[in-house]
């Protein structure tokens, strides 16, 4: 027997489960395509992934012994993740509702539907760029704050050295190079072992960066068919076996010269993304659900009000498997690129 519902709202409504709000949402962007397979759900309110900042020793030993009763010190401790909330409203006025048709009425519903929903996936591709958890409301955190060198989540880099992304910075400007770009991944596989899943640029410096692909060496997504990103469609070409795609909501404005903070230069940037230490973490019971009283009439509006929530954050416990360049300088010619330097954690 087929299933009933009160009225056209709720059969609508309750069509959009939380599966199909997050795969019609995480779409379209890179960066939430791999955070769709990096959710994780919690209970509470705040997250504390174990972050491992040493390793155990051991050794040799003579035949017979003695065994050293000796053993390393504490190799792990916590970082901590608050849940932020995200709230997505749709309101239809009842002069537009009242007035339609059965079938008129599921089309009005559809669009509004469907524009919420690519409202959202624009809204949150760019909290995940530059998210501001200090903002009034909170807002989730970002890439911004987690690919960096600065105290966050608990832990400070002054006393946890390897609580930090990889950089590459310059107030005299960095050059918007592949070698810069490569180098980039080769100090962050010497640091952890690590491939990096991902670069991501503004579209300009995407461009730059193509222009100075060699037609003789394969760059291209053809060699890389059964990557994730050459499936999913992106425009893509690769270096030492990363993908660079663009995103419009990644960082990138004009150098400016003669500043003494990288902050103040400002530049195009890069991110340099590892996913197996970047989580999307969410409250398992406010998931991309309709809130549970339905469809209301606000008491100062002669409409229709729903909405969706999902309580979340972007959370990790491996800064030091991502990186990050500064201050890039889209206009220096090709003369005077010069390959920059990484700081890069214990």
């Amino acid at each position: 027997m087929a299933e009933t519902y009160a009225n056209t709202f709720e059969a609508l409504t309750l069509a959009l489960t939380p599966k199909v709000l997050v795969d019609n949402i995480f779409s379209e962007r890179p960066t939430l395509k791999y955070l769709r397979r990096r959710m994780k759900p919690v209970s509470g309110k705040v997250y504390q992934p174990l972050v491992e900042y040493d390793k155990l020793t051991g050794g040799f030993y003579v035949r017979g012994g003695p065994l050293t009763n000796s053993v390393s010190g504490d190799i792990a401790t916590r970082a901590e993740f608050s849940l932020k909330y995200y709230q997505m409203p749709v309101l239809l006025y009842a002069q537009d509702v009242d007035l339609q048709g059965s079938l008129g009425l599921v089309d009005l519903m559809q669009a509004y539907i469907r524009n919420a929903i690519k409202s959202s996936t624009s809204e949150l591709n760019g909290y995940v760029f530059t998210g501001n958890p200090s903002a009034s409301p909170a807002q989730m955190d970002s890439l911004n704050v987690a690919v960096d060198d600065t105290a966050t989540w608990g832990l400070d880099p002054a006393t946890r050295s390897e609580w930090k992304a990889h950089i590459m910075e310059s107030t005299d400007g960095v050059s918007p190079s592949k070698e810069n770009i490569g180098y980039m991944i080769t100090k962050i596989m010497e640091t952890c072992a690590e491939r990096p899943d991902l670069v991501i640029v503004d579209p300009d410096y995407w461009q730059s960066l193509y222009a100075q692909l060699d037609s003789g060496i394969q760059y291209t997504a053809q060699a890389h068919a059964s990557n994730p990103v050459v499936k999913w469609g992106f425009d893509t070409f690769f270096i030492k076996g990363v993908p660079v795609v663009s995103d419009s909501d990644c960082q990138g404005e004009a150098f400016v010269s003669g500043q003494g903070t990288r902050a103040n230069a400002k530049g195009y940037q890069a991110y340099f993304l590892n996913f197996r230490h970047l989580e999307l973490v969410y409250n398992a019971k406010r998931a991309w659900k309709w809130d549970p009283a339905g469809w209301r009439r606000p008491e100062n509006l002669d409409a229709y009000m729903n909405r969706w929530f999902c309580w979340m954050t972007l959370a990790g416990d491996m800064r030091r498997s991502l990186g990050r360049i500064y201050n890039v300088d889209l206009t220096q010619d090709l003369a005077d690129f010069e390959l920059g330097t990484v700081v890069a954690p214990s």
